[in-house]
């Protein structure tokens, strides 16, 4: 008969002696520790003569109990799949196709969860050198918060996505490289305090062309100044052995908050390329068979370079643009007595106009227009690389002080 101390003391008692027994290989346990699954398992053991405080002392010899098993006695195998390794890529031949970006931060991350999530063909790979972001995408405490993203990568990380440090034998690993690195904003030279500080992206470029082991398929995923494609190509192809490089321009049109749904469900999927070219051409049918997994065709935009890049700036401008005028509408309301609410809901319901981005507040709400509120005037602060002559003559590429002729 069970005492009433016993079953008071069961639950502590049942960690203590399971402890022992992991430290005392002679005691007998029905199934090696090699072998243990989830299930219940049945332990049969008598313990050594305990001290009279010992609660183990309530346990008679020799018994038998079924115990559900702690998770300190989870499988190797088990352990690796809730925390996996911060190198594991998984395995080229279990995929139909390989694809990387170099980049885990907010357009990286859940960009490549969405990819991975309707395409489990496709192997699926973040790159990036800080350990710590990429720790922790394999954790339960994702790096960034988004809707519903928590669910998606806990149901493909380790299935078709990976998170990896492993820069290098992640290029060399994939076919398609997006490339969506930190682009902040410039702090001395042309554009200081405007324009984007592209030595990252630079810095991105030199090493795929260091390390990459066949010709691959380069995409932009950040927002660049135009022609940067141009720049990044000329980098790439000055490798010593010959490989050639695609350069795609894929721009995200995301917004904090939003950014599941925008890309489950986005308005548009632009890709830009050198379409002229039977090369650049099956560059971007690649990465618009990859997209057609989700995205109806009719959605998918393509383009040459210059004009996926342009216009994912021109768009951000446009944007910006309707916030500083609404801004400035309600200063005119304030002086004349009307309600800039009723005013943009009245503008809002004409189709030509729409009834988006007609909110007026303090100011820019989205990461990306910092820059923009400083420049939208000129088509956002990107465009300070340019300098625009007359129609009919040559256009130039200023990037770091320097002029180059555009092709």
């Amino acid at each position: 008969v069970h005492t009433p101390a016993f079953v008071q003391s069961y639950e502590s008692t049942s960690r203590i002696w399971l402890s022992r027994l992991l430290l005392r290989p002679t005691q007998s346990i029905s199934h090696p520790i090699s072998h243990i699954q989830s299930n219940p398992i049945r332990i049969e053991t008598s313990f050594m003569s305990q001290s009279p405080s010992d609660p183990s002392n309530l346990l008679p010899s020799n018994i038998s109990h079924q115990l559900p098993l702690p998770a300190v006695l989870h499988s190797s195998s088990a352990m690796s799949a809730s925390v996996p390794s911060s190198n594991n890529i998984g395995k080229a031949s279990d995929f139909e196709y390989s694809l990387t970006c170099l980049g885990a931060g907010y357009v990286g991350g859940p960009t490549m969860a969405i990819i991975a999530y309707h395409c489990p063909n496709i192997r699926v790979i973040v790159a990036d050198i800080n350990k710590k972001q990429i720790e922790k995408w394999n954790s339960d405490d994702l790096p960034i918060y988004e809707p519903g993203l928590d669910e998606i990568v806990r149901q493909v990380r380790g299935k078709n996505l990976f998170f990896s440090a492993d820069v290098d034998e992640a290029i060399r690993e994939s076919e398609m490289i997006f490339v969506s690195v930190n682009t902040p904003t410039k702090t001395h030279g042309v554009g200081a305090g405007r324009a984007a500080n592209l030595k990252n992206w630079e810095l991105a470029a030199r090493n795929i062309a260091k390390v990459a082991n066949g010709p691959k398929i380069v995409i932009e995923k950040s927002t660049l100044p135009v022609r940067t494609a141009h720049s990044m190509k000329r980098v790439l192809e000055a490798n010593e052995r010959g490989l050639k490089f695609e350069i795609l321009s894929n721009p995200e049109f995301l917004a904090e908050g939003t950014a599941v749904s925008d890309l489950t469900k986005p308005d548009r999927v632009l890709i830009g390329g050198n379409i002229a070219s039977e090369s650049g051409l099956a560059a971007v049918d690649k990465l618009v068979w990859v997209y057609q997994h989700w995205v109806p065709k009719d959605q998918i935009i393509t383009t040459n370079l210059w004009s996926s890049e342009l216009s994912k700036l021109t768009a951000n401008a446009f944007l910006a643009q309707r916030i500083s005028s609404i801004n400035s509408i309600s200063a005119l309301c304030e002086t004349t007595g009307a309600d800039v609410h009723e005013v943009s809901r009245a503008m809002g319901m004409d189709k030509r106009i729409g009834k988006s981005f007609l909110n007026a507040s303090v100011g820019f709400g989205v990461a990306a227009s910092k820059r923009i509120s400083w420049t939208w005037s000129i088509c956002v602060n990107h465009l300070v690389y340019l300098r625009l002559p007359p129609i009919g003559t040559k256009s130039f590429l200023w990037t770091s002080g320097k002029r180059s002729v555009l092709p």
